[in-house]
């Protein structure tokens, strides 16, 4: 039971982590790949150590405890896919503007009398 309830917590920090690091305004990609391979690798550790526990002959006060570990991580988890998918509607729009603006470069370099309606429209 302390294998896994250690397991748990470590998923918890990790997760902390992770969340932390989506919160910033330039998120390091590198970090969350680091993070998100401890994770991964946590979890798959967890498997056979669930397996070989008996969890309805735990003390009630160690299931609560589990029980607490593990919601807690799940609540994490949907924070981080939510700022997940913030981060990826927030790039997406970037992503947009920046191509429209190449767009109206290319054209204004490419013909003699440029095209500057893509600037005086907005």
């Amino acid at each position: 039971m302390n294998e896994l309830y250690t397991r748990l917590n470590h998923l918890v920090t990790l997760s902390r982590e992770m969340l932390k690091e989506l919160e910033i305004a330039e998120p390091s990609l590198d970090t969350l790949e680091s993070l998100l391979q401890q994770r991964n690798s946590l979890v798959n550790e967890m498997g056979p150590i669930i397996h070989n526990i008996d969890i309805p002959r735990l003390l009630t006060s160690d299931q609560h405890l589990l029980t607490e570990r593990f919601h807690t991580f799940r609540s994490l988890h949907e924070k981080i896919g939510a700022a997940l998918n913030s981060l990826f509607d927030k790039q997406k729009v970037l992503l947009g503007t920046a191509s429209k603006k190449r767009k109206a470069e290319e054209q204004y370099h490419v013909q003699e009398t440029p095209d500057i309606s893509y600037f005086t429209d907005q």
